[in-house]
């Protein structure tokens, strides 16, 4: 594995980027997770515009499956991605699919209008897995232990 100063100018910029929207979009989740844990210990205010304690109540657990699940895995993927290991592009991959399991879940909440975050978040995290794939296919991200065979051929097999 190359250091990141002997890495060509458009990986490092690839490489970068892909850290800005996966810590980006673990924040905005961490964010909501507060929120979550606070209704849940009846620690969060209650005044203000937004009524969380209602919102929390019209949630399913398909709602809590995906939410956490792309947490956990948002996180595993961003460690994942820092030790440049390409194992970070199935973790996100199904962090991805469980904020989508989430919102897909929030559909008619009435307290859910999927807003600007959620128009601009989802694009950009389809587009970081796309850049991940190219992180692995320039092999700025490596596959190591007892997986690199099966998926380093796949890998090997796209480069032809």
């Amino acid at each position: 594995m190359s250091s990141l100063s002997t890495m060509p100018l458009h990986q490092r910029i690839f490489y970068g980027l892909s850290l800005i929207i996966t810590v980006g979009g673990l924040l905005y989740s961490l964010e909501w997770m507060v929120v979550d844990i606070g209704v849940r210990l009846g620690v969060w205010p209650r005044e203000g515009e937004f009524d969380a304690y209602a919102f929390t109540e019209t949630l399913s657990i398909w709602n809590d499956i995906g939410f956490y699940t792309a947490i956990i895995m948002g996180l595993a993927a961003l460690i994942l991605l820092i030790r440049r290991r390409a194992l970070a592009l199935p973790a996100y991959v199904l962090a991805l699919l469980g904020g989508l399991t989430d919102w897909v879940a929030l559909t008619g909440n009435p307290f859910f209008d999927g807003g600007l975050d959620a128009l601009f978040l989802f694009p950009a995290q389809l587009i970081n897995a796309i850049i991940m794939v190219f992180l692995v296919h320039w092999g700025v991200l490596t596959w190591t232990g007892s997986l690199q065979r099966g998926f380093g051929r796949i890998f090997s097999l796209l480069r032809r």
